[in-house]
């Protein structure tokens, strides 16, 4: 305390009564473990999403490797097909906030690029297990 009855401003506390950076109840919150808990979810999500983008990337390419004549190739074709660019989209939107603020552009733009480059081979499966003849 200082001679004039004043507090240093580094010793008040919240107009709560407690101080400054403790959380409820008394127990104190370390600075990092908001972000490493928001980390932890997201990649749980994360895994959660992966799960079946991976199932349809299996389905897709099995498909496209039977034969022409299977029965349900083309719902197994499309929905796996459906499926890729859905999840795909999601984790999109999921993976770049994983990362610190200053790489979470260059996160998004190597996401986004991946999706495009997944769509394209989406794209390209499907044509060619379609069996069109190319032009």
């Amino acid at each position: 305390m200082t001679t004039s009855g004043r507090r240093d401003p580094a010793q008040q506390s919240t107009p709560a009564g407690s101080p400054l950076g403790s959380a409820p109840g008394g127990a104190a919150t370390p600075p990092g473990s908001a972000s490493s808990t928001r980390r932890i979810v997201l990649l749980v999500a994360i895994v959660l999403v992966a799960i079946p983008f991976l199932i349809a990337l299996w389905m897709l390419f099995t498909a496209a490797a039977s034969a022409l004549d299977t029965e349900g190739r083309g719902a197994t074709l499309l929905l796996s097909a459906f499926t890729m660019l859905a999840t795909g989209v999601v984790l999109l939107a999921l993976i770049p906030w994983v990362f610190s603020k200053d790489v979470r552009m260059r996160a998004i733009l190597i996401t986004t690029a991946g999706y495009l480059l997944m769509s394209l081979v989406v794209g390209l499966t499907l044509s060619i297990a379609s069996g069109a003849p190319a032009d």
